[in-house]
Parts: C-alpha cells; sequence; structure tokens
C-alpha cells in the first residue's frame, strides 16, 4: 500500500474485515496450487494470504505498513516489507496476487513493470482494486473541501482508480497478456457512520486540514448517506512465456535506476588500481552487459562521469556516490557493477583480473582462475 499512509491495523481489521471477506471468490480465480509460489502484493493483515498457504502454495506476503505487516506475522505468515513500486524479485513467482492495495500505489506503471519481472514465464497475475468512479462522491467533496481551505488535493489523494482501458494498456506495456478485465459496481454500505470510515482511509485528507471534524460533517452532508458506490477492476494477465528477462538495479539512495534488457551471468573481480579506488574496496565485482541492452530508467540529472583515462567512463550516483558501471569509448560492452543490481542470483563469479596490481594485503582465498591483465578474449 500507499507509505504515505500510517495504518491503525487493528482497527483496520475490526472494522474493515469485509474487504478479504469480499476476495474469497478472487482467491478461486488464482487457484493456488501445491508447490507454488505466490507473491501476494499489499497483503496488509494475511487474512488472505494465509487462505492461498492453505492450498499448499508457498507465499511471500509483501506491504509497506509494518503494522499491517506484525498481523500478518503473528499468523505463522512469511512477509517482508516492500515498496510495491520497487520490487526487487526476477521470474520468481508462479503467481502475483493482490486484492484492494493497487489503487493505493500512485505509480502503477512502476508496479506493473515489477510484477511483470516478478513472474516466472507464464506466470499469472490475479488482482482486484478500485476503478475509475470509485467512491466518487466522497472523492469529490473532499477534494471540494480541501479547494475551499486554499489547499490543492492533488498531492493528497492517496487513491488510484483507473479506467479499464487505461490499466489494460498498463498491463500490455510491461509485456503481459491480458485474459480478462472485468470492471463491475459494487454497492456497500457504511458499516458505522461514514466519519468513522474517513479517519481509517482518508487520513491524508484530514490531517491536512485545522478543522477535520468539520471537514468530515461536510462530506457527511453531500455524500455519506447513502453509502459507498463502489467500482472495482478485477484482472487475470499472463506474462508471455517468450517475455524478455528484465533485470533492475540502482544506487544506494534510490535516485539512480536502471534496467537491463538480456541475461547477466559472468562477474569478474578486477584487482587493478583504477576500480579499488573507485570502489573503496579490494576489487571492483563487474558484469560484462551489452550496452544496447543497458537503459536508464530514472536519475539522469543525478547520474555522473569521470574519465579516469583518456578512452574510459566511470559512472556513479552523484548524490550518494554508488557506483554504476565502466565504459571504453565505443566499446559494444558496458561492465556493470555487480552490486547495484536488485537481485544478482543468476551471477556466477570466472575469474579474478589484473591480479598483479593488487597490494599485499590483499589475498584471494578461492580457485577461481586470476589473470595478471585483463581476461582472455578482451
Amino acid at each position: 500500500m500507499n507509505n504515505t499512509m500510517r495504518w491503525d491495523a487493528a482497527r483496520y481489521v475490526n472494522e474493515a474485515s469485509f474487504v478479504p471477506e469480499m476476495a474469497a471468490s478472487l482467491v478461486e480465480v488464482l487457484a493456488p496450487q501445491s508447490g507454488e509460489s505466490v507473491l501476494d502484493l499489499g497483503c496488509g493483515d494475511g487474512a488472505l494470504t494465509a487462505r492461498i498457504a492453505a492450498a499448499g502454495a508457498t507465499v511471500l506476503g509483501v506491504d509497506s505498513s509494518a503494522e499491517q505487516l506484525a498481523l500478518a506475522h503473528a499468523r505463522g505468515l512469511s512477509v517482508a516489507r516492500q515498496d510495491a513500486h520497487a520490487l526487487p524479485y526476477n521470474a520468481r513467482f508462479h503467481a502475483v496476487f493482490s486484492n484492494a492495495a493497487l489503487h493505493w500505489m500512485r505509480e502503477p506503471a512502476r508496479v506493473i513493470e515489477g510484477v511483470a519481472r516478478a513472474l516466472k514465464p507464464g506466470g499469472r497475475f490475479v488482482a482486484e482494486m478500485g476503478g475509475a468512479g470509485n467512491i466518487g462522491a466522497i472523492v469529490t467533496a473532499l477534494e471540494s473541501g480541501l479547494r475551499a481551505r486554499g489547499i490543492d488535493p492533488a498531492p493528497l489523494n492517496p487513491w488510484y482508480f483507473p479506467t479499464p482501458a487505461a490499466y489494460a494498456r498498463l498491463l500490455e506495456d510491461a509485456g503481459l497478456v491480458l485474459r480478462s478485465l472485468q470492471y463491475f459496481e459494487r454497492p456497500t454500505p457504511f458499516a458505522r457512520d461514514v466519519g468513522d470510515w474517513l479517519s481509517l482511509m482518508a487520513v491524508p485528507f484530514l490531517a491536512a486540514v485545522a478543522d477535520p471534524a468539520k471537514l468530515v460533517d461536510e462530506v457527511r452532508a453531500t455524500a455519506g448517506r447513502c453509502g459507498r458506490l463502489a467500482t472495482g477492476l478485477r484482472a487475470l494477465a499472463l506474462r508471455r512465456r517468450e517475455a524478455r528477462l528484465m533485470l533492475t538495479g540502482g544506487c544506494l539512495c534510490g535516485a539512480v535506476r536502471y534496467a537491463v534488457t538480456v541475461a547477466l551471468q559472468d562477474v569478474y573481480f578486477c584487482h587493478c588500481a583504477q576500480c579499488r579506488k573507485a570502489q573503496g574496496s579490494a576489487y571492483a565485482a563487474s558484469v560484462p552487459t551489452p550496452r544496447a541492452a543497458f537503459r536508464l530508467l530514472e536519475g539522469e540529472a543525478q547520474i555522473k562521469s569521470f574519465r579516469a583515462s583518456p578512452h574510459k567512463r566511470r559512472w556513479f550516483c552523484g548524490e550518494c556516490g554508488s557506483p554504476i558501471y565502466s565504459e571504453v569509448d565505443e566499446a559494444p560492452m558496458l561492465r556493470l557493477r555487480a552490486g547495484s543490481l536488485d537481485d544478482s542470483g543468476t551471477l556466477t563469479p570466472v575469474a579474478h583480473i589484473f591480479t598483479d596490481a593488487r597490494p599485499a594485503w590483499d589475498e584471494i582465498l578461492d580457485e577461481l582462475p586470476r589473470y595478471p591483465g585483463r581476461e582472455p578474449g578482451r
């Protein structure tokens, strides 16, 4: 869920238990199988995560709310605190499941790209979220109330409610094959007063005004008498079996983000003096990467370079200093720094290079091949 929200997890369980209860049929669409690996994206307190696990699947629940995850962990579930906009998984899960969470994620393209990467080829994405027009009268009343107080509501709105066409386009742009997309209405009465719902679900709006009780009264007067007209989207999409593997990485502070659209494997440990100084360590762990397969996603203004020799540049984040890659002018291959990858499970160390340049304290203890200069063929 959106990490600007601070959840009263126990209250959510007491007052919003209808959310997982209404999604029982979504778990049936997922049809988890024994032995499958499933990612529950925005797992909350783990109510549905537990149902998926009960079917025999191996489930990892992720959420940005520590309060919600504590409840999920108490159920004995495997969980992790994770920003859904920066999922670090590559071809790991047979399925990604999400219920009533995606509409809290305001950068949907990044979320869906992460979902696509996380899926194994042929894996499925099963999700339900709020759709265009969801709680429309309430949103209109909240936004009007803030504008009347001279406050721009746009940056405070925690929700993303897309049209079916817009969401289908995002799924397809990420390389997912859309099998079904349902747009439906689900009128839902308030369990209590609209004010209770607002104080749980619309915290950013209420926290922005000096008179939250008056704002609640205004919403109640214009939109709170007939309950919520909820509209939703339910999607089933598959990752193409022929979809290209996309690896991602970035710097320590997160300003620089990149993608690589080929599988990477070989890691070379370079002990030259330049690499030692650039890394501040005994060697640089570098991965030969086709220049054409490297794509900078974010941080064009933050990524900086230093010409370390007449024909070589070293690129790094200008904010946190993390090394990203080095390149020789006009060469078809970059030397990506292995430690900058989000998931390096496919990498294999193959050799030490420039070993004649290492200082006396740099002792090599493994049995990998050692070359006094560059590796053969380079």
